[in-house]
């Protein structure tokens, strides 16, 4: 628990030294609130647990090899979860799982359009499992695939899509860990009227030096002129948890 501290303590002074120089968002909570921290290390989020509950619907995007946080909320709030991951290696790990009655997986992705995308590995190591979306998932073009391992051409669907075809008039949480497409991923989703009362938000501004915060920032400013407010981020800075404010929530 010490060293953890210490570890988190660390992170912090070095978000704060990379904000200085721009390559960093200083953003801090907004909302104070309980909040708990589900899944694993690697794979964990916090949510708001009063605003969970066996009724709610919960979308998670991005799979890879780990859904702790997927069934830690089955088995803490008995909630129906949706999780979605078209890529390989995703799909034959969830193959190999037994997953709870409510955990509900699909073999799509998720972008600002409906139809396929070019998914990219760019590692040769054998572990590694997280692909990126040509055009970061806003076009439907296959873009860059230099240097890549792995080239897939995979089914995608925008969020308001998936919810007519699952009957959902509402999400209570979505997540998206989705490799660099979380920008127009979030883009689209609030433009076609959809607001999960939680959105958990991997933003990979760590990639692409300062151009890529400046998008993480007018994302970020997009969700908060539709209404949310952070109210939890991870130490290590990229997990961003967005709630709408309560008079947003209780429309």
């Amino acid at each position: 628990m010490v060293m953890e501290r210490a570890k988190n303590a660390y992170r912090r002074v070095r978000r704060g030294v990379h904000a200085l120089l721009g390559r960093d968002l200083w953003d801090g909570p907004e909302v104070r609130c309980a909040s708990e921290r589900l899944g694993s290390a690697y794979g964990g989020w916090s949510v708001r647990p009063e605003w969970l509950g066996a009724s709610s619907v919960v979308y998670g995007f991005g799979v890879g090899r780990d859904l702790s946080f997927d069934v830690a909320l089955v088995e803490r709030f008995g909630c129906e979860v949706h999780a979605f991951d078209p890529t390989p290696k995703a799909v034959a790990w969830v193959r190999g799982q037994r997953l709870p009655e409510r955990l509900r997986f699909h073999a799509v992705g998720v972008a600002s359009f409906d139809g396929e995308a070019t998914f990219t590995l760019q590692s040769e190591d054998p572990e590694w499992d997280s692909y990126n979306l040509a055009g970061g998932g806003e076009v439907a073009g296959t873009g860059a695939v230099a240097g890549a391992t792995e080239v897939h051409r995979l089914p995608v669907e925008r969020v308001s899509t998936i919810m007519r075809r699952l009957g959902h008039d509402r999400i209570d949480l979505v997540k998206f860990d989705v490799e660099g497409a979380e920008f127009g991923v979030v883009e689209d989703m609030l433009g076609s009227g959809v607001r999960p009362r939680q959105v958990l938000v991997e933003y990979h501004y760590f990639e692409g030096g300062a151009d890529r915060v400046e998008r993480t920032r007018a994302s970020i400013g997009l969700l908060r002129r539709a209404g949310y407010r952070l109210f939890s981020r991870s130490a290590i800075g990229h997990e961003f948890s967005f709630c709408l404010s309560e008079g947003e929530a209780t429309r």
